[in-house]
């Protein structure tokens, strides 16, 4: 086909351009924290759809004569330039995925078998209930770690376990514990880890982005400030939890890398202190939303996908019937 190359570039340019214009209405300053956070996810998602698609889009212009599906599929088609980028992203998509999952579940059975349930674990396993049923969610499991560095891992995926040092019940407030116990709540019921997953697979993906990195630290930074403000409104207590965090910065300085850190990278503890000072100062905070607007999401796929795959096709039939 005549413009079997340029159109789907052009098709997938447009999207990229609209992606990025889209990302930085949604990141201006007024932008809420989960509307921040579902922007950087989506700054990881879209590279990969639209490089799925315009990979798909050449197979079929160059290789299938332009016609769609699977069947006509061939090894001769396989080995295409096209098809073999195609299979490699979505390879390193799952790949990334199942390598954070792994790591995960291995630092789960780590922190175990140095953990116990104790009185105080079973102590603060009651407020954890008591939060949960405040929030009317789901809970978690607490568990203590023997150690007396201050270590708080949310391990696992329907019903997390929360592993808590030794630190947190000799060193915090109950006040102070009980904002620890709601941020951590907070992670659990927006499915933080399973979104880490999944975002850390669309960064290796979109590995040949230069702003992927930066999508992917800011995400997890931004994910802290939803759990803070969730947290936050959900014990009145904006202060406490700043508070707790200070004492968990000091306690950090000159030490070894937490085993989370491992994970997730280090977020910036001024920032969120300052985010809950301000939250302190406001007469009313209110919950963020648990759950992203399912519209955002399936509006930017299938505009991606009218660009990518779907408009070059209709223009190059018009331009054709032009001829």
């Amino acid at each position: 086909m005549t413009h079997a190359w340029f159109l789907p570039l052009a098709g997938a340019v447009a999207s990229a351009l609209g992606a990025y214009l889209s990302l930085c209405w949604r990141l201006r300053t007024e932008c809420p924290s989960p509307g921040r956070q579902q922007a950087y996810l989506l700054g990881l998602f879209l590279p990969v759809l639209i490089g799925c698609l315009l990979s798909w889009h050449l197979l079929e212009d160059l290789y299938l004569g332009g016609e769609h599906g699977l069947p006509l599929v061939g090894w001769q088609v396989l080995q295409s330039p096209p098809a073999w980028w195609l299979i490699w992203t979505v390879g390193l998509t799952a790949a990334g995925c199942a390598e954070y999952a792994l790591r995960h579940q291995r630092l789960g059975q780590r922190l175990e078998s140095c953990a116990c349930d104790d009185a105080q674990a079973r102590r603060t396993q009651l407020w954890a209930d008591a939060l949960a049923r405040q929030a009317a969610g789901r809970g978690l499991r607490v568990r203590r770690l023997l150690t007396r560095r201050p270590v708080a891992v949310l391990v696992g995926w329907y019903r997390p376990v929360l592993f808590l040092s030794s630190w947190y019940f000799n060193t915090l407030t109950e006040g102070e514990l009980r904002t620890v116990l709601a941020h951590e709540l907070a992670h659990a019921r927006r499915r933080d880890n399973l979104v880490a997953a999944i975002g850390r697979g669309l960064l290796w993906g979109a590995y040949w982005l230069p702003t992927s990195r930066y999508c992917w630290e800011r995400l997890l930074e931004e994910r802290e400030a939803v759990a803070d403000e969730w947290a936050a409104a959900l014990t009145g207590a904006p202060l406490q939890l700043a508070s707790a965090l200070v004492k968990v910065a000091e306690a950090q300085t000159g030490s070894v890398p937490l085993p989370a850190s491992t994970l997730e990278g280090s977020t910036g503890i001024e920032r969120r202190v300052e985010r809950l000072i301000a939250m302190h100062r406001r007469s009313a905070v209110e919950c963020p939303r648990v759950r992203p607007g399912a519209s955002v999401w399936i509006g930017a796929a299938l505009v991606t996908f009218l660009l990518t795959d779907t408009l070059p096709h209709l223009l190059d039939v018009l331009l054709a019937g032009g001829g």
